[in-house]
Protein backbone atom coordinates (compact mmCIF):
# COMPACT_ATOMS: atom_id res chain seq x y z
CA UNK A 1 0.00 0.00 0.00
CA UNK A 2 1.39 3.32 -1.01
CA UNK A 3 0.63 5.88 2.04
CA UNK A 4 1.84 10.09 2.02
CA UNK A 5 1.85 11.75 5.13
CA UNK A 6 1.81 15.39 4.78
CA UNK A 7 2.61 18.51 6.92
CA UNK A 8 1.15 21.18 5.01
CA UNK A 9 2.92 24.75 4.43
CA UNK A 10 2.86 27.58 5.84
CA UNK A 11 2.84 31.51 5.36
CA UNK A 12 6.14 32.78 7.16
CA UNK A 13 4.43 36.20 9.17
CA UNK A 14 6.27 39.63 8.37
CA UNK A 15 8.16 39.11 11.47
CA UNK A 16 9.38 35.91 11.03
CA UNK A 17 12.70 34.80 9.46
CA UNK A 18 12.89 33.29 6.49
CA UNK A 19 14.64 29.90 7.34
CA UNK A 20 12.01 29.60 10.19
CA UNK A 21 10.62 26.85 8.48
CA UNK A 22 13.60 25.08 8.15
CA UNK A 23 15.09 25.11 11.70
CA UNK A 24 13.72 21.72 12.78
CA UNK A 25 11.14 19.22 11.27
CA UNK A 26 7.87 18.46 13.60
CA UNK A 27 8.42 14.57 14.96
CA UNK A 28 4.23 13.98 14.33
CA UNK A 29 4.83 12.19 10.84
CA UNK A 30 8.07 10.47 11.78
CA UNK A 31 6.76 9.20 14.68
CA UNK A 32 3.61 7.84 12.65
CA UNK A 33 5.66 6.42 10.07
CA UNK A 34 7.54 4.58 12.79
CA UNK A 35 4.51 2.50 13.65
CA UNK A 36 3.68 1.84 9.94
CA UNK A 37 4.80 -1.59 8.57
CA UNK A 38 7.57 -2.20 6.73
CA UNK A 39 5.31 -3.48 4.19
CA UNK A 40 3.77 -0.37 3.08
CA UNK A 41 5.61 1.91 0.45
CA UNK A 42 5.60 5.04 2.76
CA UNK A 43 6.75 8.77 1.81
CA UNK A 44 6.53 12.10 4.45
CA UNK A 45 6.30 15.40 2.48
CA UNK A 46 7.37 18.89 4.37
CA UNK A 47 5.46 21.36 1.79
CA UNK A 48 7.19 24.12 3.85
CA UNK A 49 10.69 22.69 2.54
CA UNK A 50 9.69 20.99 -0.68
CA UNK A 51 6.89 20.98 -3.68
CA UNK A 52 4.17 18.87 -2.70
CA UNK A 53 3.12 16.69 -5.89
CA UNK A 54 -0.45 16.62 -6.21
CA UNK A 55 -0.94 14.80 -9.34
CA UNK A 56 0.31 11.16 -7.73
CA UNK A 57 -2.94 8.64 -6.38
CA UNK A 58 -1.68 7.25 -3.07
CA UNK A 59 -3.69 4.32 -1.64
CA UNK A 60 -3.92 6.83 1.69
CA UNK A 61 -3.05 10.28 2.56
CA UNK A 62 -2.71 11.21 6.51
CA UNK A 63 -2.55 15.08 7.07
CA UNK A 64 -1.44 16.90 10.24
CA UNK A 65 -3.62 20.24 11.40
CA UNK A 66 -2.63 22.89 13.11
CA UNK A 67 -5.43 25.38 13.60
CA UNK A 68 -3.25 27.66 11.04
CA UNK A 69 -3.10 25.08 8.47
CA UNK A 70 -6.47 24.41 8.55
CA UNK A 71 -7.17 25.78 5.22
CA UNK A 72 -4.60 24.58 3.31
CA UNK A 73 -4.84 21.12 4.92
CA UNK A 74 -8.46 21.16 4.09
CA UNK A 75 -7.60 22.51 0.56
CA UNK A 76 -5.11 19.04 -0.12
CA UNK A 77 -7.72 16.37 1.57
CA UNK A 78 -10.39 17.96 -0.68
CA UNK A 79 -8.17 17.38 -3.46
CA UNK A 80 -7.01 14.00 -2.86
CA UNK A 81 -10.61 12.76 -2.12
CA UNK A 82 -11.88 14.45 -5.33
CA UNK A 83 -9.63 11.47 -6.92
CA UNK A 84 -10.86 8.87 -4.87
CA UNK A 85 -7.75 8.75 -2.55
CA UNK A 86 -8.96 7.88 1.09
CA UNK A 87 -7.70 11.22 3.52
CA UNK A 88 -7.32 10.80 7.39
CA UNK A 89 -6.87 13.71 9.02
CA UNK A 90 -5.01 14.99 12.70
CA UNK A 91 -3.62 16.98 15.07
CA UNK A 92 -3.89 19.73 17.57
CA UNK A 93 -6.97 21.55 15.19
CA UNK A 94 -9.02 18.37 14.47
CA UNK A 95 -8.87 17.54 17.99
CA UNK A 96 -9.85 20.86 18.94
CA UNK A 97 -12.36 21.09 16.18
CA UNK A 98 -13.74 17.74 15.31
CA UNK A 99 -17.15 18.89 13.74
CA UNK A 100 -15.05 21.11 11.67
CA UNK A 101 -12.38 18.74 10.10
CA UNK A 102 -15.05 15.75 9.06
CA UNK A 103 -16.46 17.02 6.25
CA UNK A 104 -13.09 17.18 4.83
CA UNK A 105 -11.68 13.53 5.53
CA UNK A 106 -12.77 9.98 5.48
CA UNK A 107 -11.26 9.60 8.78
CA UNK A 108 -10.38 11.50 11.65
CA UNK A 109 -8.00 11.05 14.99
CA UNK A 110 -8.45 12.82 18.13
CA UNK A 111 -6.14 13.16 20.50
CA UNK A 112 -2.89 11.19 19.95
CA UNK A 113 -2.98 9.14 16.74
CA UNK A 114 -0.15 6.67 17.75
CA UNK A 115 -2.27 5.10 20.13
CA UNK A 116 -4.61 3.79 16.97
CA UNK A 117 -2.37 4.62 13.85
CA UNK A 118 -1.63 0.00 13.90
CA UNK A 119 -6.03 -0.45 14.38
CA UNK A 120 -6.39 1.70 11.84
CA UNK A 121 -3.98 0.33 9.32
CA UNK A 122 -4.89 -3.12 10.04
CA UNK A 123 -9.20 -1.87 9.97
CA UNK A 124 -8.56 -0.27 6.99
CA UNK A 125 -6.99 -2.77 4.42
CA UNK A 126 -9.92 -4.75 5.51
CA UNK A 127 -12.51 -2.29 4.45
CA UNK A 128 -13.45 -1.64 7.81
CA UNK A 129 -11.79 1.68 8.87
CA UNK A 130 -14.06 4.18 11.57
CA UNK A 131 -14.92 7.38 11.18
CA UNK A 132 -13.49 8.58 14.55
CA UNK A 133 -10.43 7.03 16.21
CA UNK A 134 -10.01 8.38 19.99
CA UNK A 135 -7.48 6.35 21.55
CA UNK A 136 -6.31 6.30 24.85
CA UNK A 137 -3.48 8.10 26.28
CA UNK A 138 -0.68 5.48 25.49
CA UNK A 139 1.38 5.46 29.34
CA UNK A 140 4.57 3.68 28.31
CA UNK A 141 6.61 6.30 25.95
CA UNK A 142 9.36 3.70 25.86
CA UNK A 143 6.88 1.23 23.48
CA UNK A 144 6.31 3.53 20.98
CA UNK A 145 9.53 2.71 18.23
CA UNK A 146 12.18 6.00 18.04
CA UNK A 147 10.79 8.36 15.03
CA UNK A 148 11.96 7.61 11.38
CA UNK A 149 13.84 10.67 10.37
CA UNK A 150 15.43 8.80 7.69
CA UNK A 151 12.27 9.73 5.85
CA UNK A 152 13.16 13.52 6.01
CA UNK A 153 15.68 15.00 3.62
CA UNK A 154 18.31 16.44 6.23
CA UNK A 155 20.04 18.99 3.90
CA UNK A 156 16.14 21.05 3.78
CA UNK A 157 16.80 21.88 7.82
CA UNK A 158 19.38 23.42 10.17
CA UNK A 159 18.89 20.04 11.87
CA UNK A 160 16.56 16.84 12.47
CA UNK A 161 18.31 16.16 16.25
CA UNK A 162 15.40 16.97 18.05
CA UNK A 163 13.79 14.40 20.78
CA UNK A 164 10.62 14.59 23.08
CA UNK A 165 11.55 12.95 26.63
CA UNK A 166 8.10 13.72 27.96
CA UNK A 167 4.42 14.35 26.94
CA UNK A 168 2.04 16.78 28.20
CA UNK A 169 1.94 19.49 30.99
CA UNK A 170 -0.09 19.76 34.11
CA UNK A 171 -0.62 23.39 33.61
CA UNK A 172 -4.21 24.45 31.91
CA UNK A 173 -3.17 27.81 30.41
CA UNK A 174 -6.75 28.77 29.39
CA UNK A 175 -5.00 30.40 26.11
CA UNK A 176 -2.95 27.19 25.09
CA UNK A 177 -3.75 25.28 22.15
CA UNK A 178 -2.15 22.61 24.02
CA UNK A 179 -4.76 22.14 26.24
CA UNK A 180 -7.37 20.88 23.79
CA UNK A 181 -6.65 17.38 25.29
CA UNK A 182 -7.72 18.12 28.60
CA UNK A 183 -7.54 14.34 29.56
CA UNK A 184 -3.86 14.22 28.28
CA UNK A 185 -1.88 13.42 31.00
CA UNK A 186 2.01 14.39 31.76
CA UNK A 187 3.99 11.23 30.38
CA UNK A 188 8.30 10.45 30.51
CA UNK A 189 10.36 8.09 28.73
CA UNK A 190 12.75 5.92 30.82
CA UNK A 191 16.63 8.38 30.68
CA UNK A 192 18.07 4.92 28.95
CA UNK A 193 15.74 5.37 25.85
CA UNK A 194 16.17 9.28 25.65
CA UNK A 195 20.32 8.94 25.58
CA UNK A 196 20.50 5.92 23.49
CA UNK A 197 18.28 8.44 21.09
CA UNK A 198 20.62 11.39 21.50
CA UNK A 199 23.65 9.10 20.76
CA UNK A 200 21.99 7.21 17.76
CA UNK A 201 21.37 11.22 15.75
CA UNK A 202 24.98 12.16 17.32
CA UNK A 203 24.57 15.26 15.92
CA UNK A 204 26.28 17.02 18.74
CA UNK A 205 23.15 19.54 19.34
CA UNK A 206 20.04 18.51 20.23
CA UNK A 207 16.64 20.53 21.17
CA UNK A 208 14.14 19.13 23.39
CA UNK A 209 10.47 19.23 22.34
CA UNK A 210 9.21 18.68 25.40
CA UNK A 211 6.15 21.80 26.44
CA UNK A 212 8.17 21.57 29.52
CA UNK A 213 11.46 20.14 30.49
CA UNK A 214 11.43 20.37 34.07
CA UNK A 215 7.94 19.29 35.24
CA UNK A 216 9.60 16.74 37.19
CA UNK A 217 12.68 17.98 38.98
CA UNK A 218 13.64 14.12 39.98
CA UNK A 219 13.41 12.76 36.33
CA UNK A 220 15.11 15.96 34.38
CA UNK A 221 18.04 16.29 37.15
CA UNK A 222 18.68 12.47 36.63
CA UNK A 223 18.21 13.27 32.41
CA UNK A 224 20.86 16.11 32.62
CA UNK A 225 23.08 14.11 34.82
CA UNK A 226 23.00 11.43 32.04
CA UNK A 227 23.10 14.10 29.27
CA UNK A 228 26.56 15.86 30.85
CA UNK A 229 28.25 12.55 30.02
CA UNK A 230 27.68 13.19 26.05
CA UNK A 231 29.65 16.14 25.44
CA UNK A 232 26.51 17.37 23.89
CA UNK A 233 25.03 21.39 23.48
CA UNK A 234 21.13 21.33 23.73
CA UNK A 235 18.13 23.85 24.25
CA UNK A 236 14.56 22.96 25.62
CA UNK A 237 11.24 25.01 26.84
CA UNK A 238 10.12 25.30 30.41
CA UNK A 239 8.68 27.61 32.48
CA UNK A 240 10.41 30.78 34.45
CA UNK A 241 9.70 29.04 37.49
CA UNK A 242 12.70 26.52 37.21
CA UNK A 243 14.58 29.44 38.40
CA UNK A 244 13.65 29.25 42.21
CA UNK A 245 15.82 26.13 42.17
CA UNK A 246 19.25 27.37 40.95
CA UNK A 247 21.04 24.57 41.52
CA UNK A 248 19.19 22.71 39.01
CA UNK A 249 19.45 25.50 36.84
CA UNK A 250 23.40 25.26 37.33
CA UNK A 251 23.25 21.13 36.43
CA UNK A 252 21.72 22.17 33.11
CA UNK A 253 24.12 24.38 32.24
CA UNK A 254 27.23 21.97 33.56
CA UNK A 255 25.51 19.42 31.43
CA UNK A 256 25.38 21.65 27.80
CA UNK A 257 21.70 23.57 27.82
CA UNK A 258 22.72 26.73 26.20
CA UNK A 259 19.23 28.24 25.61
CA UNK A 260 15.87 27.68 26.78
CA UNK A 261 12.15 29.05 25.54
CA UNK A 262 10.21 30.38 28.94
CA UNK A 263 6.49 31.85 28.45
CA UNK A 264 6.44 35.25 30.69
CA UNK A 265 3.35 35.98 28.34
CA UNK A 266 2.88 39.03 30.08
CA UNK A 267 4.55 41.77 32.63
CA UNK A 268 1.09 42.26 33.78
CA UNK A 269 0.11 40.00 36.77
CA UNK A 270 -4.10 40.51 35.64
CA UNK A 271 -2.74 39.45 32.62
CA UNK A 272 -1.43 35.73 33.87
CA UNK A 273 -4.08 35.45 36.90
CA UNK A 274 -6.88 35.92 33.59
CA UNK A 275 -5.38 32.95 31.80
CA UNK A 276 -4.71 30.79 34.81
CA UNK A 277 -0.81 31.21 34.28
CA UNK A 278 -0.65 30.86 38.18
CA UNK A 279 2.58 29.51 38.33
CA UNK A 280 4.46 32.54 36.86
CA UNK A 281 4.88 35.33 39.41
CA UNK A 282 5.24 38.75 38.05
CA UNK A 283 7.28 40.01 41.18
CA UNK A 284 9.99 37.70 40.63
CA UNK A 285 10.79 38.13 36.91
CA UNK A 286 13.52 39.95 37.29
CA UNK A 287 15.33 37.70 39.95
CA UNK A 288 14.71 34.60 38.00
CA UNK A 289 16.55 36.15 35.10
CA UNK A 290 19.54 36.50 36.70
CA UNK A 291 19.70 33.08 38.02
CA UNK A 292 19.66 31.66 33.97
CA UNK A 293 22.20 34.67 32.93
CA UNK A 294 24.32 33.66 35.75
CA UNK A 295 24.59 30.21 34.25
CA UNK A 296 25.52 31.56 30.64
CA UNK A 297 22.08 30.49 29.52
CA UNK A 298 20.06 32.73 26.55
CA UNK A 299 16.37 33.12 27.14
CA UNK A 300 14.58 32.76 24.60
CA UNK A 301 11.14 34.79 25.72
CA UNK A 302 7.89 34.53 24.59
CA UNK A 303 4.94 37.77 25.48
CA UNK A 304 1.30 37.47 24.94
CA UNK A 305 -0.53 40.85 23.62
CA UNK A 306 -4.54 41.54 24.45
CA UNK A 307 -5.45 39.66 27.71
CA UNK A 308 -8.11 41.78 29.23
CA UNK A 309 -6.09 43.53 31.51
CA UNK A 310 -3.81 44.89 28.88
CA UNK A 311 -4.30 48.28 27.14
CA UNK A 312 -2.36 50.25 24.85
CA UNK A 313 0.23 51.05 27.04
CA UNK A 314 1.37 47.03 27.38
CA UNK A 315 3.70 47.37 24.07
CA UNK A 316 6.27 49.86 25.65
CA UNK A 317 5.76 48.57 28.95
CA UNK A 318 6.79 45.11 28.14
CA UNK A 319 9.55 46.17 25.38
CA UNK A 320 10.96 48.36 28.32
CA UNK A 321 11.20 45.55 30.62
CA UNK A 322 12.53 42.99 27.67
CA UNK A 323 15.66 45.52 27.45
CA UNK A 324 15.97 46.01 30.78
CA UNK A 325 16.65 42.71 31.28
CA UNK A 326 18.90 41.66 28.17
CA UNK A 327 16.70 39.20 27.61
CA UNK A 328 18.49 37.31 24.29
CA UNK A 329 15.65 36.91 21.97
CA UNK A 330 11.39 37.33 22.52
CA UNK A 331 8.27 35.81 20.49
CA UNK A 332 5.70 38.57 20.44
CA UNK A 333 2.61 36.85 20.28
CA UNK A 334 -1.27 38.31 19.44
CA UNK A 335 -3.50 36.30 22.05
CA UNK A 336 -5.14 33.65 20.05
CA UNK A 337 -7.99 31.80 20.87
CA UNK A 338 -7.63 28.48 19.36
CA UNK A 339 -10.82 26.06 19.04
CA UNK A 340 -10.91 23.89 21.75
CA UNK A 341 -9.65 26.10 24.80
CA UNK A 342 -11.42 27.70 27.29
CA UNK A 343 -10.44 30.99 25.61
CA UNK A 344 -12.22 30.40 22.45
CA UNK A 345 -15.22 28.79 24.63
CA UNK A 346 -15.25 32.07 26.43
CA UNK A 347 -15.00 34.72 23.84
CA UNK A 348 -17.43 33.00 21.92
CA UNK A 349 -20.19 32.95 24.49
CA UNK A 350 -18.86 36.60 24.90
CA UNK A 351 -19.76 37.15 20.72
CA UNK A 352 -16.33 38.61 20.55
CA UNK A 353 -14.90 36.45 17.80
CA UNK A 354 -14.42 38.66 14.90
CA UNK A 355 -13.54 35.80 12.41
CA UNK A 356 -13.28 31.88 11.73
CA UNK A 357 -10.85 32.49 8.77
CA UNK A 358 -8.13 29.50 10.62
CA UNK A 359 -5.66 30.86 8.22
CA UNK A 360 -5.45 34.22 10.73
CA UNK A 361 -5.03 32.14 14.03
CA UNK A 362 -1.22 32.41 13.70
CA UNK A 363 -0.57 34.78 16.40
CA UNK A 364 -0.10 37.62 14.56
CA UNK A 365 -3.27 38.50 13.17
CA UNK A 366 -6.46 39.74 15.89
CA UNK A 367 -9.39 37.74 15.64
CA UNK A 368 -11.54 39.17 18.43
CA UNK A 369 -12.30 41.73 19.72
CA UNK A 370 -9.91 43.15 22.84
CA UNK A 371 -11.14 44.50 25.99
CA UNK A 372 -9.19 47.91 26.02
CA UNK A 373 -8.06 48.36 23.39
CA UNK A 374 -9.28 48.30 19.38
CA UNK A 375 -8.21 45.73 16.87
CA UNK A 376 -5.90 47.84 15.45
CA UNK A 377 -4.20 49.38 17.90
CA UNK A 378 -3.71 45.35 19.36
CA UNK A 379 -1.64 44.49 15.57
CA UNK A 380 -0.22 47.89 15.29
CA UNK A 381 1.49 47.42 18.97
CA UNK A 382 2.30 44.47 17.69
CA UNK A 383 4.65 45.35 14.75
CA UNK A 384 5.67 48.05 16.74
CA UNK A 385 7.17 45.86 19.07
CA UNK A 386 9.30 43.89 16.89
CA UNK A 387 10.79 46.56 15.24
CA UNK A 388 11.69 48.27 18.28
CA UNK A 389 13.23 45.01 19.92
CA UNK A 390 15.20 43.97 17.34
CA UNK A 391 16.91 47.73 16.18
CA UNK A 392 20.91 47.11 16.33
CA UNK A 393 20.20 49.66 19.27
CA UNK A 394 18.03 47.55 21.11
CA UNK A 395 20.43 44.33 20.19
CA UNK A 396 23.32 45.80 21.25
CA UNK A 397 21.76 47.60 24.63
CA UNK A 398 21.04 44.10 25.26
CA UNK A 399 23.91 42.35 25.74
CA UNK A 400 24.87 40.36 28.56
CA UNK A 401 28.06 42.13 30.75
CA UNK A 402 28.84 38.60 32.59
CA UNK A 403 31.72 37.51 29.72
CA UNK A 404 32.72 38.22 26.49
CA UNK A 405 31.44 34.47 25.67
CA UNK A 406 28.30 35.21 26.30
CA UNK A 407 27.77 38.46 24.78
CA UNK A 408 29.36 37.14 21.62
CA UNK A 409 26.49 34.15 21.65
CA UNK A 410 24.09 36.51 22.18
CA UNK A 411 24.69 38.92 19.45
CA UNK A 412 25.25 35.38 16.64
CA UNK A 413 21.71 34.39 17.74
CA UNK A 414 20.05 37.97 17.58
CA UNK A 415 21.88 38.81 14.36
CA UNK A 416 21.17 35.15 12.58
CA UNK A 417 17.60 35.72 14.00
CA UNK A 418 16.82 38.86 12.54
CA UNK A 419 19.35 40.56 10.67
CA UNK A 420 20.77 37.59 7.97
CA UNK A 421 17.45 36.82 5.70
CA UNK A 422 19.92 36.72 3.07
CA UNK A 423 22.16 34.37 3.84
CA UNK A 424 19.43 32.19 4.91
CA UNK A 425 18.09 32.03 1.40
CA UNK A 426 21.57 31.48 -0.04
CA UNK A 427 21.73 28.30 2.27
CA UNK A 428 18.20 27.63 1.95
CA UNK A 429 18.57 27.57 -1.99
CA UNK A 430 21.89 25.80 -2.19
CA UNK A 431 20.67 23.02 0.24
CA UNK A 432 23.34 23.93 2.62
CA UNK A 433 21.67 24.68 5.79
CA UNK A 434 22.13 21.33 7.38
CA UNK A 435 25.90 21.45 6.61
CA UNK A 436 26.32 25.03 8.43
CA UNK A 437 24.58 24.30 11.40
CA UNK A 438 27.53 21.33 11.67
CA UNK A 439 30.17 24.20 11.30
CA UNK A 440 28.48 25.74 14.85
CA UNK A 441 27.59 22.36 16.92
CA UNK A 442 30.99 20.97 18.53
CA UNK A 443 32.09 17.44 18.78
CA UNK A 444 32.79 17.60 22.47
CA UNK A 445 31.74 20.39 24.44
CA UNK A 446 34.68 21.56 26.50
CA UNK A 447 34.25 21.65 30.67
CA UNK A 448 32.45 24.26 32.07
CA UNK A 449 33.02 26.65 35.30
CA UNK A 450 29.99 25.89 36.40
CA UNK A 451 30.62 21.98 36.29
CA UNK A 452 34.06 21.63 38.44
CA UNK A 453 32.01 24.29 40.68
CA UNK A 454 29.27 22.24 41.06
CA UNK A 455 30.10 18.80 40.07
CA UNK A 456 27.81 16.47 41.27
CA UNK A 457 25.48 18.99 42.96
CA UNK A 458 27.70 18.61 46.06
CA UNK A 459 28.07 14.96 45.52
CA UNK A 460 28.41 14.96 49.71
CA UNK A 461 24.74 14.85 49.99
CA UNK A 462 22.89 11.69 49.32
CA UNK A 463 20.67 10.74 46.55
CA UNK A 464 17.41 11.43 48.59
CA UNK A 465 18.00 14.36 50.54
CA UNK A 466 19.16 16.05 47.42
CA UNK A 467 15.84 15.31 46.01
CA UNK A 468 14.13 16.46 49.33
CA UNK A 469 15.33 19.87 49.76
CA UNK A 470 14.86 20.85 45.72
CA UNK A 471 11.52 19.92 45.69
CA UNK A 472 10.65 21.74 48.48
CA UNK A 473 8.82 25.30 48.37
CA UNK A 474 11.82 26.86 49.89
CA UNK A 475 13.35 29.04 47.41
CA UNK A 476 16.41 30.50 47.14
CA UNK A 477 17.37 34.18 48.67
CA UNK A 478 20.60 34.86 46.48
CA UNK A 479 18.86 37.43 44.33
CA UNK A 480 16.21 38.61 46.67
CA UNK A 481 13.69 35.94 46.02
CA UNK A 482 11.04 35.77 48.14
CA UNK A 483 9.76 32.24 49.77
CA UNK A 484 7.04 30.67 47.58
CA UNK A 485 3.40 31.47 48.59
CA UNK A 486 2.71 28.81 46.19
CA UNK A 487 4.23 25.28 45.98
CA UNK A 488 6.61 24.71 43.66
CA UNK A 489 5.35 22.01 40.98
CA UNK A 490 6.35 18.67 42.87
CA UNK A 491 8.64 15.79 40.86
CA UNK A 492 6.29 12.89 40.26
CA UNK A 493 2.57 14.61 40.23
CA UNK A 494 0.36 12.94 38.40
CA UNK A 495 -1.85 16.16 36.36
CA UNK A 496 -1.68 15.88 32.33
CA UNK A 497 0.95 19.19 25.79
CA UNK A 498 3.66 22.72 22.03
CA UNK A 499 2.61 25.02 25.90
CA UNK A 500 4.51 27.62 24.02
Amino acid sequence: MNIKLIFPGRKLRDTEMVVKNHLVPSETLTSIAALTPDRHNLRIVDENVEDLDLDDTPDLVGITVYTFLAPRAYEIADHYRARGVYVVLGGLHVTGAPADALPHADTIFIGEAEGAWTLFLSEFERGRASLIYSPDFVQDLDAFPPPRKEQLDHRKYLTTASVSASRGCPHRCDYCFNSVSPKAPYRQRSVASIVDQIKREGDGYVIFFDDNFAISKTFARELCQEIKKLGIRWRCAASIDLGYDEEFVELMAASGCESIFIGFESVNAGSLDEASKHHNRRQDYEALIKVFQKNEILINAAFVFGFDSDGPDVFKTTVDFATRNRLTSVNFHILTPFPGTRLFERLTDEKRILTHNWGKYDTGHVVFEPKRMTPEQLHKGYQWVYREFYTWRSILKRLPKKSSRFAFRSLVFNIGLKKMDWAWFALRRLNLLYWAFHLYRPRKRPLRKASRLHAGLHAKRNGTESVDRHESNIIHTRYGIRRASRGVVHAGRNPNMKGD
